[in-house]
């Protein structure tokens, strides 16, 4: 593996979300794998006391420079097992919400997204088709390190429909016209929720659009005729969670 230099080829945030988001997560990675302390700082090339600060989140220039290394080294991800679930795992008749992107693009609608989803109380995001990498620094930073925690399934189209079918999900197609209100969906509901959306440019699928359940539209004031994925994402989210709380 070629040398990199951590502190000029990490990102300049990586030290905040990992610290954020590891802590005392890391030291547990660690005692998993059975690695002393020395001997994970050997397989990044820093001290003993450098992991142990790294573990104990303490802000330092060595603290710094660890993290530095482990997300140069693409090793955040594995001492974090953030590897993805299958999605038989995550797509259950007990999955009371989900959320499945359709083809998006924009790293920053995507952490946005995982962010909200975890929020909200959605039991996994699922992405579908030629997706933006889950993992890339754009996409971990904007998630505000929900993305180590809320599962991340990369599927097909077809295998979703398939797997929503089995578990008697009721798949709810986000559009731009032609749909229901959220609120007005949610108040007949009575199994769990697959809510689908579209990418930021082309919209879903006609093949998903077809074979939704019920196609939902967030009605618009004024002369706006759409708002931002994300934003569609947080209000059918959200609406379903406060149905959840007055249940």
């Amino acid at each position: 593996m070629t040398a990199r230099n951590p502190l000029t080829s990490a990102p300049p945030y990586a030290v905040e979300i990992a610290l954020k988001t590891l802590g005392a997560n890391l030291r547990t990675a660690r005692l998993r794998r059975r690695l002393t302390a020395q001997e994970l700082g050997e397989r990044i090339g820093v001290g003993r006391h450098t992991v142990a600060d790294a573990e104990r989140g303490k802000p330092s220039t060595a603290v710094a420079v660890c993290v530095g290394l482990l997300w140069a080294l693409g090793l955040l991800e594995q001492l974090t097992d953030v590897a993805a679930p299958a999605a038989d795992a995550v797509i259950r008749a007990d999955a009371d919400m989900l959320v499945a992107l359709d083809r998006i693009a924009d790293p920053g609608n995507l952490g946005t997204i995982i962010r909200t989803a975890e929020a909200a109380g959605s039991r996994a995001v699922i992405l579908l088709g030629p997706s933006v990498d889950p993992w890339g620094p754009k996409v971990v930073r904007a998630s505000a390190g929900s993305v180590f925690r809320v599962p991340v399934v990369e599927i097909s189209a077809a295998d979703l429909l398939v797997a929503a079918d089995s578990a008697g999900l009721r798949i709810l197609a986000a559009d731009v016209s032609d749909g229901r209100p959220p609120w007005d969906v949610l108040r007949e509901r009575r199994t769990g929720l697959l809510w689908v959306f579209g990418s930021e440019s082309h919209g879903l699928s006609a093949d998903l659009l077809d074979a939704a359940d019920t196609r939902v539209t967030i009605p618009m004031a004024g002369a706006v005729e759409s708002v931002n994925l994300a934003a569609s994402v947080a209000v059918c989210l959200f609406s379903q969670a406060r149905e959840r709380m007055t249940d």
